[in-house]
């Protein structure tokens, strides 16, 4: 018998029961699984910055969400400026150097956070379009490089030494009774004085009161006993300004007209008080 030919009984083929290599690697994947990398940890604010933060969150209604990048960021750049190492020649050549190792307060930085409250949340300051300056974080409030909308790049440099521009320099009284309501009621209550400059606040406040009540009219609970009129609407606000002023964030005009105030500070107030219904 002939022998055969070697190369004849080399199966050069894969075998039937051998898997192809896309099917291993699915086989493979399947089973394997990635260890996953720790989560970065960020460092707590210190105690000595916390008060910062907070009046930031106050005033802008912007919460921080955790020990997030946002959060590290924020406090190390209060930090650096109540140190006095913010403001410099090297990172803020744009600044007015009279600013240059400037070491931040927290009056001051309450003060720009009331006046900046204003051009961000009020339709009668200036920007008109409140988009982008919604938008602005705590680090780039002191300092935004790409920010086209101001000279010296720092919105707490503008907030800190320029009064908000209105849009309207004046407005008209359309009820100087119901105006007078509202200057003799936080008078009294807050030790507020409307009577002279303040009397705009005392206006936009009415206007702004009133238009709320209407508004939410059917989801106010006794609404026709308790908030019909102005007076029980005032009531309302003051006892809500109340429970959110204290010595450190005392009331200020600004709020009584606020969008912070009337799209959340004042619904808050009444649904807690169970006295408008919870969306």
């Amino acid at each position: 018998m002939p022998e055969q030919n070697s190369k004849s009984s080399i199966n050069i083929g894969p075998p039937n029961s051998c898997r192809s290599k896309t099917e291993l690697l699915k086989s493979k994947s399947k089973s394997y699984k990635p260890k996953r990398k720790p989560k970065k940890e960020y460092p707590p604010c210190p105690k000595k910055y916390e008060p910062y933060l907070e009046a930031w969150e106050y005033h802008t209604g912007k919460v921080f969400r955790g020990m997030n990048s946002s959060y590290a960021k924020s406090w190390k750049v209060i930090r650096d400026a109540v140190l006095g190492k913010f403001f410099n020649n090297s990172n803020t050549p744009t600044i007015n150097n009279r600013f240059f190792g400037y070491k931040l307060t927290l009056d001051d930085f309450i003060y720009t956070l009331e006046n900046f409250n204003l051009i961000r949340n009020n339709a009668d300051y200036y920007p008109k379009d409140k988009t982008k300056i919604k938008r602005i974080s705590l680090d780039t409030f002191f300092y935004n490089a790409f920010n086209p909308n101001t000279k010296n790049k720092s919105y707490f440099i503008d907030c800190l030494t320029e009064e908000p521009k209105l849009l309207v320099a004046t407005i008209k009284d359309p009820d100087p009774e119901f105006t007078s309501v509202v200057i003799d009621m936080f008078q009294k209550h807050h030790d507020l004085d409307l009577s002279n400059g303040g009397r705009q606040h005392a206006i936009r406040c009415m206007q702004r009161l009133t238009k709320f009540f209407k508004d939410n009219k059917e989801e106010i609970l006794y609404y026709d006993n308790q908030y019909a009129f102005l007076p029980q609407q005032v009531g309302a606000l003051v006892d809500m300004f109340h429970k959110n002023s204290s010595p450190d964030y005392p009331i200020n005009p600004i709020y009584l007209h606020s969008d912070l105030t009337y799209n959340k500070l004042l619904p808050n107030y009444l649904r807690e008080i169970n006295a408008m219904r919870v969306n």
